[in-house]
C-alpha cells in the first residue's frame, strides 16, 4: 500500500492517552472525516482507530481508541501519521503532494542538475532543496520557473534562471 504523511505526533496531550499533533497538509479540515489512521512505527504502518478530534489552534488533538493512558501516548511522541493514498485528499491540477516531489531530478533543457532532497515553505511559495555537486541550492516553486513536473518519471524540468546553478 501507498501511504501519504498528514502529521506529526508531537507530545501526549492530557493523562486520557490524547495526542497533539502538528498538520503537515494545507488543510487540517482532511482531519475532520478521519476514521483510522497509520502510524509509522520501524518499517510498519499500523492502523489506529480514532475515538476523537478536535482542532487546538494550529495543531489537533487526538484520541486514539487503543491509547488511553499517558504513558500509552507517550509512546507515539515524535512519530508520524498517515493516510493510505486512495483516502487522501484530492489534489487540483498543478498540485502534488510533498512526498512525491523528493526524489525527483532536476533537469535544464538535456542536464541533470541535482536532485531534490526535501521541499520546504517559506510562505509565499514551496522551495526546493537541490543537492548540486555537494552542495544545496534552493530553488524556488513557481509556475514561471517550472516547465513541467512529471511525478512518475520522477523528473522536473525548470526555466533556470541565468546563473542560477552556475
Amino acid at each position: 500500500m501507498d501511504y501519504i504523511k498528514i502529521g506529526m505526533i508531537v507530545k501526549p496531550h492530557g493523562v486520557r492517552g490524547e495526542v497533539k499533533v502538528l498538520p503537515l497538509t494545507d488543510d487540517v479540515k482532511r482531519f475532520d472525516d478521519l476514521k483510522n489512521i497509520y502510524i509509522k512505527d520501524d518499517n510498519l504502518f499500523l492502523m489506529e482507530e480514532i475515538a476523537s478530534m478536535k482542532n487546538q489552534n494550529d495543531f489537533i488533538i487526538l484520541k486514539l481508541k487503543e491509547f488511553n493512558k499517558l504513558e500509552d501516548a507517550e509512546s507515539l511522541r515524535d512519530k508520524y501519521i498517515f493516510v493510505q493514498r486512495n483516502d487522501a485528499v484530492k489534489l487540483y491540477e498543478d498540485e502534488y503532494y510533498t512526498q512525491d516531489l523528493v526524489g525527483c531530478e532536476i533537469r535544464f533543457h538535456d542536464m541533470s542538475l541535482g536532485k531534490v532532497i526535501d521541499v520546504i515553505n517559506e510562505g509565499s511559495c514551496d522551495i526546493f532543496v537541490v543537492e548540486y555537486k555537494k552542495s544545496e541550492v534552493y530553488y524556488p516553486f513557481v509556475k514561471e520557473l517550472v516547465a513541467s513536473v512529471d511525478i512518475e518519471n520522477k523528473t522536473i524540468i525548470i526555466n533556470q534562471m541565468e546563473g542560477y546553478f552556475d
